[in-house]
């Protein structure tokens, strides 16, 4: 029986050794989830007809995985985010699409909080018109007729459009 004890003890220590050896060879090799595919930085300029675009937002549909996008800035330029801010596409060969409206609406507008409460509890507000601008032909705000393209490399990838 003394000698069975041993075997087993000898047995569970050589186990052991066996898993604390494979856990961290595990962790390294398979990590604690899915990784993140590799993304590349990505901006430009979005122009139509030569002048800046000011507002809307350009987003870069890869062929498979996540979109990325960015806000038009008042100047024209974009950065896109995949994941974090700023830290561009996934690379690979992307559709483009660009869409720039701008909204206005009619109607009385407050000149102060006191006024916007009051036109609140009288039900003014948001009573006007509210018409939506196109700044660039829908086309580009669609995968299927934008009819842009661009492929994301490592480093960084600056990528203007002039649309017409």
């Amino acid at each position: 029986m003394k000698g069975f004890l041993v075997f087993r003890t000898r047995s569970y220590g050589l186990v052991g050794i066996f898993l604390l050896l494979l856990c961290p060879w595990l962790l390294v090799t398979f990590g604690c989830g899915p990784s993140r595919p590799e993304v590349a930085k990505v901006k430009g300029k979005v122009t139509f007809r030569g002048a800046p675009v000011t507002v809307g937002q350009v987003i870069f549909w890869p062929e498979t995985g996540r979109s990325a996008q960015g806000k038009i800035n008042p100047d024209g330029t974009y950065s896109l985010t995949t994941f974090d801010a700023d830290d561009g596409a996934v690379l690979g060969k992307h559709t483009v699409t660009i869409e720039a409206i701008k909204v206005h609406e009619s109607g009385p507008k407050p000149t102060s909080l006191e006024e916007e409460i009051r036109m609140g509890r009288e039900g003014k507000l948001g009573s006007g018109q509210v018409a939506v601008q196109q700044l660039i032909p829908p086309k580009y705000a669609n995968r299927q007729t934008s009819g842009l393209s661009k492929e994301v490399v490592r480093g960084e990838n600056t990528f203007n459009f002039d649309l017409q």
